[in-house]
């Protein structure tokens, strides 16, 4: 869990390094993301395409965030000393913050 609240509404932003089995910086042959709230897809947010890079920033906004619980799960492919096509899969769950009633 990301310990940080974000805001209904706000903007948040993810910075995702990929990395090998060693630890070391790579670049992932393809990666997506999608946007998760209660199991279900939030926002049409499913299997957004990344652009290959070993950093990367995924920006959430307005209705990306609502209130509640909320996770990003990153998936793709990569290739190392052990194989290629290894799949890579990784998450973050985090909370957002809804305004007070009447704001």
């Amino acid at each position: 869990m990301i310990s940080t609240v974000f805001r209904a509404g706000g903007t948040a932003v993810f910075r995702v390094a990929f990395k090998d089995e060693d630890g070391n910086a790579v670049v992932p042959n393809t990666a997506t993301w999608t946007l998760l709230r209660g199991g279900h897809v939030l926002n049409n947010r499913k299997d957004v395409s990344i652009t290959p890079a070993s950093v990367v920033d995924i920006v959430l906004s307005g209705d990306d965030l609502v209130g509640g619980t909320q996770h990003i799960v990153i998936e793709g492919v990569y290739d190392s000393s052990l194989g290629s096509g290894l799949p890579l899969r990784m998450w973050a769950s985090f909370d957002v913050a809804r305004p007070p009633a009447g704001a």
